[in-house]
């Protein structure tokens, strides 16, 4: 995004703050192409200065870690969540959207200093006004393990979107960035701290991605999230999930994502009532995110955030398609004995062996790094592995780059289908 784009950010009063530098930070993995179309000053440059693609690749990600080079200053605030920061001397101004918690869009600055561009960098700190505290979303950090399993998924979405429907399609995310600090874990252990840049987006204004009921955007919402689940893709998690229990001292009671819910008793019962079921109930709730602008009939636009996506075999919780302007965010549901509720086709359905537990040699070997009560995935353990080899030196961008496609080949099952996007 560029000065217009900036302009759109100054026009709507989204927050401003300054950012320290960061000096230190290593592209482990880029997309050249999708930094040079969004950047073609960039192009002419590398072609003119570059006469390899390893030159060009290397001037590439040199200039991503100087542009996305930057840190908030609450997380210098005295912590126990990341091991020490070492900032620069200068200071970049920098947005932050609404629900914008560990992410900021930074300015790009030209030669004469002068803004010339934006970037979304993820992980890059705390808002102001808070301080880092343990806990995803709350930490203000990104683990470099999440960063390529979020970019693992991306490709996912975006190899169903291109197949189902080709208008949509996912934000670009731009490189990968290991940071000169660690992340730490509140069981003990530490992990490395990285960056994803993306193309920098507008949003909602107030950061209500949830569509009203009845309307067009909650029809195209379901469309998308129906097409994902006929790969046993999904973007409902325990981040959108609805329980309705008894508690001893309330009676019925809710949760969301596991937050008490403000409801009554009568709002309740009339959920189980429409569901048929007797608590304890959960419900999926439809999650997509995406940038300002997404259309409909059919759906157009892009996708954004990736790390809730989930694989799964069967589905076996109602799906709820929450909305912004009805109790309990009811905008409708389905349960699996509906005739139009989707399960994964077994003819395109994606290989879903790495969302499955790990084995209890790399069990054990995560819990002393993450803490005891951590149940890891084997996406989770095998991006952990090409992180460490990233913080080590072993691996470049080259070779990050042929092990996540290499876990796309194993996922998708290029034997069905055509190959990742």
């Amino acid at each position: 995004m560029h000065l217009a784009g900036y302009n759109n950010f100054v026009n709507m009063g989204v927050r401003q703050e300054m950012l320290h530098t960061l000096p230190g930070l290593r592209c482990v993995w880029l997309d050249d192409a999708a930094i040079l179309a969004d950047f073609p000053g960039l192009a002419t440059h590398a072609f003119e200065n570059y006469r390899s693609v390893t030159e060009r690749r290397t001037f590439l990600g040199a200039w991503m870690a100087r542009m996305a080079g930057v840190i908030s200053k609450g997380q210098l605030v005295k912590n126990d969540v990341n091991t020490d920061i070492r900032i620069g001397q200068t200071e970049r101004r920098a947005f932050r959207p609404a629900r914008y918690g560990r992410s900021a869009v930074v300015t790009v600055p030209n030669a004469a200093g002068q803004v010339s561009g934006l970037l979304d960098v993820k992980g890059c700190g705390i808002e102001p006004g808070r301080k880092p505290v343990h806990g995803e979303h709350r930490n203000g950090l990104f683990s470099l393990s999440q960063a390529f399993e979020e970019i693992v998924v991306q490709r996912l979405v975006a190899h169903v979107l291109g197949r189902e429907l080709p208008p949509l399609t996912c934000l670009p995310a731009y490189a990968i960035m290991l940071c000169p600090f660690n992340l730490k874990w509140q069981g003990g252990g530490e992990v490395p701290a990285g960056f994803m840049v993306r193309r920098a987006h507008l949003r909602h204004p107030n950061g209500v991605e949830l569509p009203s009921s009845g309307t067009a955007l909650q029809r195209a919402m379901l469309q998308i999230e129906f097409a994902l689940r006929r790969y046993g893709l999904t973007s409902a998690s325990p981040g959108s999930r609805m329980e309705i229990f008894e508690d001893d001292d309330k009676g019925l009671a809710a949760r969301y994502a596991g937050f008490p819910l403000e409801a009554t008793t009568q709002q309740l019962s009339d959920a189980l009532a429409k569901l048929g079921r007797k608590p304890p109930v959960s419900l999926d709730g439809v999650n997509l995110q995406y940038a300002a602008g997404l259309g409909v009939d059919p759906p157009t636009g892009m996708i954004v955030d990736f790390g809730h996506f989930q694989l799964c075999r069967q589905f076996e919780n109602p799906l709820l398609s929450l909305v912004n302007d009805r109790p309990l965010m009811w905008g409708g549901w389905l349960g699996p004995d509906d005739p139009k509720f989707v399960q994964p086709d077994p003819d395109i359905a994606f290989d879903d062996s790495l969302w499955q537990e790990a084995s209890a040699p790399e069990q054990q070997q995560a819990q002393e790094i993450f803490g005891p009560e951590t149940q890891v995935k084997g996406i989770i353990s095998e991006t952990h592995d090409i992180a460490l080899g990233c913080a080590a030196g072993d691996l470049d961008a080259q070779a990050v780059e042929a092990r996540l496609s290499a876990m796309l080949t194993d996922i998708i099952q290029p034997t069905r289908t055509c190959g990742a996007s």
